[in-house]
């Protein structure tokens, strides 16, 4: 049995009110929507919370889920990504937040002060590009969903989705290299 098809039973399962089926689609999803949701606050409860409601959503909506040319996954991140937008057009507020700690693996520390520097560069470049440019990296490039699943949670065509993760692209390009030219000039 494929993960898709596994996800449509659990969904289907769900569905008729089986909480076993909800507990193990919480242990398979609950953490990669946790992460993605907080990509778009600095706020850890308010990106908890979003992923709260989403599976809330899913509990309330499976039975309206139907395999429209996305998977499971996608429709569970596409619950997220509103929920995101919502909290974000209430708050004005967007940010990329990765957990970078310094490892307690004997690495030099002035590498991973280095390396957390950089992190935080490319971060908040991506802060700057524009909110689908930025949510179609963070779907496709970050998050891992192909670009079919990504256009289907941001409700776009692949070409639409191409099309943005090619702008964002090219402008986080510019965006990390302008930086770089300001600090050589400095």
């Amino acid at each position: 049995m494929s993960v898709d098809d596994r996800d449509n039973t659990l969904l289907s399962r769900i569905a008729n009110g089986d909480k076993v089926a909800f507990g193990d689609l919480l242990d398979r999803y609950l953490k990669p929507v946790i992460a993605f949701t907080r990509r778009y606050t600095t706020n850890y409860a308010d990106a908890d919370d979003i992923a709260q409601e989403t599976f809330t959503q899913v509990w309330l909506k499976a039975a309206d889920w139907q395999d429209q040319g996305t998977t499971a996954l996608g429709w569970i991140y596409r619950i997220a990504y509103n929920r995101c937008i919502d909290l974000m057009r209430r708050t004005r507020r967007m940010v990329l937040v990765d957990e970078v700690e310094i490892s307690q693996t004997g690495d030099d520390p002035a590498d991973q002060l280095a390396d957390m520097a950089s992190v935080t560069h490319i971060e908040t470049c991506l802060k700057l590009l524009p909110e689908r440019q930025y949510t179609a990296i963070v779907l496709s490039a970050i998050t891992g969903l192909s670009n079919k699943e990504a256009a289907g949670v941001m409700g776009l065509s692949v070409e639409a989705l191409e099309s943005l993760l090619a702008r964002g692209r090219k402008r986080l390009k510019e965006l990390l290299l302008l930086n770089v030219k300001e600090e050589k000039v400095v």
